[in-house]
């Protein structure tokens, strides 16, 4: 299966203009025109965030959802690693299309933190959701803004991007809320993918022989995800942060270990602690006691 990592690729592979930045893109749907034998996408993965606003549609579009022709105008979003294939039949489609990779965020920490809070950029499949006349125009506003700055010379152009975006995040999770209650489907699908990422977060805990991971940022690396969603998505599931889980899952394996005859500063050791006061101090803020107090005495 394809794995897309920048939006050069992307862009060549489904037969779009050159982006002109590497982690960023807004464009016309219509740009996008590369033909596919029998109408079918093959299954692809990429590393960034989707967000369509499809105008107009006259052919069938199967991206997994139960719908085969949407109801236009509607949205539709794409996270990072998602599985995507689809079939369409002959016709067209008019809309726009904005891409934004991880690094793109990295570089703006107040967009990255709203993106964590908002399910609808995280969900495991690409769910349309319809949108209103007059919020379709406003969204093709902010769409047009943001095109033309990025094809601006200012220097300070992803500012401005930013901006802009900033605000249609903000508009499109009002929708997206006002949507879920008369879409059943996107408060199923947002919920099942919750559960989905926690069960493998709490399976990949429990499968360590020791815990060599203590953060969340190497666990969210390995699911693929960012932290800060990782976390948020174990706050809905269990009402603890996903950190609370990872150092209760230490400090279990640390009460074993002291069980069984190890010290203290064995046992920090093993568990690659950076030093023995740091595990002290974990250790009896989970349990109220001292290691050394929580080991049976010899008799």
């Amino acid at each position: 299966m394809k794995l897309f990592e920048d939006l050069v690729t992307y862009n060549d592979y489904m037969g779009g203009p050159p982006p002109l930045d590497k982690d960023f893109d807004v464009n016309r749907l219509e740009a996008f025109k590369r033909q596919w034998e029998n109408d079918s996408i093959p299954p692809i993965r990429h590393k960034f965030y989707s967000i369509r606003l499809v105008e107009e549609l006259n052919n069938d579009l199967n991206s997994g959802h139960h719908t085969l022709r949407p109801t236009v105008p509607f949205l539709l979003f794409k996270s990072p690693f998602q599985i995507l294939s689809w079939q369409t039949s002959p016709g067209f489609k008019k809309g726009w299309h904005l891409t934004f990779t991880d690094n793109f965020l990295k570089e703006r920490p107040q967009i990255s933190k709203i993106i964590q809070s908002f399910p609808f950029l995280h969900l495991t499949k690409a769910i349309p959701f319809t949108v209103s006349t007059n919020d379709r125009d406003a969204l093709m506003m902010v769409f047009r803004k943001m095109q033309e700055a990025y094809h601006s010379d200012h220097s300070d152009r992803f500012s401005v991007i930013a901006s802009y975006l900033h605000i249609m995040l903000f508009r499109i999770n009002g929708l997206y809320v006002k949507a879920k209650i008369s879409d059943d489907t996107l408060g199923i699908m947002e919920k099942e993918s919750d559960d989905a990422l926690y069960g493998d977060f709490k399976q990949l805990i429990d499968s360590l022989d020791h815990a060599s991971h203590q953060s969340l940022s190497d666990f969210a690396e390995e699911l693929d995800v960012n932290p800060g969603y990782l976390n948020a998505v174990t706050q809905r599931v269990t009402g603890e942060n996903a950190q609370s889980l990872i150092q209760s899952r230490l400090i279990a394996e640390a009460q074993e270990l002291l069980l069984n005859g190890l010290s203290p500063e064995e046992v920090s050791e093993q568990l690659e602690f950076s030093d023995i006061e740091e595990f002290k101090a974990l250790f009896q803020q989970h349990t109220g006691l001292s290691p050394a107090d929580f080991q049976p005495s010899e008799e």
